[in-house]
């Protein structure tokens, strides 16, 4: 009907391609919740984190989530969603905390509370990455013949002006030298074709040890660049993660860095 306000649901599936089971309103009040349709626990986290996403998309921020609370409503189970938002411009940079209102009933009427929004499990190395990444979000993943040396996991999370790629693999020919041998001769190389793809970018000073990640870090004008190694398992584990070379976005990208090593590191340390 002509004049009828566009639904949250319908309003993120024309600007962004998505259909989330999605319902109710726009989140800005706990009288004005999102209703997310699903009865899967798991699916209602990553469901709550896909909206945030797609309204930071829409607004051109960076955020990141601070708090989830449980509010005390009769025959509702209502989730109170407190993000952090930065909004980065070439003069200003604006800092301000909101709240998203979310109805959960369907997928925890027990009112026990939901799980962490699931993001992707490598069942080969044991790395575990979550939906969420310091200011980043899950994006994709590609598993291309993990058994298969020099292929395995792609995995991509993204933030305004911020993107993060792991690379989980099998080395070439791992028998021949040891595991920490091959990390340093892969990461060598990798150096080499970071230098050789982007011959905008100068590396900043010599590799470094960070959390027992083997790191070389990039500049130019327009863009900062981290590459970092390290080995899990029997898997080699690459990071590359590339940012706006704006001083808020440099900050943001190192943050998430630092979470992203520490979540490996986990996996590592088993």
């Amino acid at each position: 009907m002509a004049g009828m306000p566009i639904s949250l649901r319908d309003l993120i599936q024309k600007d962004f391609g998505v259909d989330l089971p999605i319902a109710g309103g726009y989140g800005a009040s706990a009288d004005d919740p999102i209703l997310i349709m699903t009865e899967d626990p798991a699916c209602a986290a990553r469901t709550q984190m896909q909206v945030l996403r797609c309204i930071g998309r829409g607004r051109e921020i960076l955020w990141r989530r601070l708090s989830c609370t449980r509010l005390d409503r009769k025959d509702r189970s209502l989730d109170q969603v407190a993000i952090e938002t930065k909004a980065i411009d070439p003069q200003r940079v604006t800092t301000t905390r909101a709240n998203y209102y979310f109805d959960v009933t369907a997928a925890d009427s027990a009112n026990n509370g939901l799980p962490a929004a699931p993001g992707f499990l490598d069942q080969t190395s044991g790395i575990e990455l979550p939906f969420e990444i310091g200011w980043l979000h899950f994006e994709s993943v590609l598993e291309n013949k993990p058994d298969i040396a020099g292929h395995g996991c792609v995995i991509a999370h993204v933030a305004l002006g911020i993107k993060a790629t792991v690379y989980i693999y099998l080395p070439e020919n791992p028998q021949a030298r040891r595991l920490d041998e091959l990390a340093a001769i892969e990461f060598d190389a990798a150096v080499g074709d970071v230098v050789t793809m982007n011959p905008q970018l100068d590396p900043v000073s010599g590799p470094r040890v960070t959390g027992r990640f083997l790191r070389q870090d990039f500049r130019s004008r327009d863009e900062r660049s981290v590459l970092a190694l390290a080995v899990a398992n029997d898997r080699l584990v690459k990071v590359r993660m590339t940012s706006n070379a704006q001083p808020e976005f440099i900050e943001a990208a190192e943050d998430s860095l630092e979470v992203l090593i520490r979540d490996i590191r986990r996996a590592i340390d088993r």
